[in-house]
């Protein structure tokens, strides 16, 4: 199993797993969560 870490405030599950590098998502998304 890839370890969890405590999401950060406003942060999606989404986006911590991309940080993590367990997910890959759409490049429209990568760009939205660029910023």
């Amino acid at each position: 199993m890839a370890r969890r870490r405590t999401l950060l405030p406003g942060e999606t599950q989404a986006a911590a797993a991309l940080t993590e590098g367990w997910i890959h998502l759409p490049a429209c998304s990568l760009e939205e969560l660029a910023d």
